[in-house]
Parts: structure tokens; C-alpha cells; sequence
């Protein structure tokens, strides 16, 4: 799976650890941050696009973002898209709790 920053700058970590080390940093830094998750997919001819975004957007200071783009030919209905995209983004780990105040992944 690969997943970039928006400036097209390559991931190589595994995204969980990425996500891990940007909360650590930014929260080093006295930065509050809110994390978010989104997913959206489009058809396009025979393809279905898929993209997957972690937000981090910082309190009063601007944010940034990690991007997962799939392609596949694959036909889907409407039903079969929502939950490619939940189980995506669940068996990929994406999805994190926060227990008393240390992040599980």
C-alpha cells in the first residue's frame, strides 16, 4: 500500500507508525492536533478510483495530510463500495483508539 504526503513526498514508513511519529512530534512541539480520517470513490469507464486521507490538522496553524489512491476495474454496486471502504480502511489499520492518554494501534 502506498501512501504519500499531499506534495507527492512518498511514505515509506508503515502508515501506522507514521501517523504514530506525527502525533508524537507535533505533540513534542506543544502542538494540539485533531486527526482525521476520510474516504471517498469515483468511477470512472471501467476503473473505480479509490483515495483514503489522514488529516492532521493543528490548532491555529495550517495542517497537513497523508493520501492512499487504488485503482481497480473491479465493478462494484453502491453497497459493495461503502463497505470495500470500511473494511479498506479497517484491515489497513488506519483506525486508532486513544486510551488513557497513550494512542493503541
Amino acid at each position: 500500500m502506498h501512501w504519500r504526503k499531499f506534495n507527492g513526498e512518498s511514505i515509506h514508513l508503515p502508515i501506522k507508525k507514521a501517523v504514530a511519529d506525527a502525533i508524537i512530534k507535533e505533540s513534542a512541539k506543544g502542538i494540539k492536533l485533531k486527526v482525521c480520517i476520510g474516504t471517498d470513490s469515483q468511477v470512472k469507464g471501467a476503473d473505480t478510483e479509490f483515495a483514503t486521507v489522514i488529516v492532521f490538522l493543528r490548532e491555529h496553524k495550517g495542517g497537513f495530510m497523508y493520501i492512499h489512491n487504488e485503482k481497480t476495474k473491479t465493478k462494484y454496486h453502491i453497497s459493495n463500495i461503502k463497505s470495500f471502504t470500511i473494511f479498506s480502511n479497517i484491515n489497513n489499520n488506519t483506525s486508532h483508539l486513544k486510551t488513557n492518554n497513550k494512542w493503541m494501534f
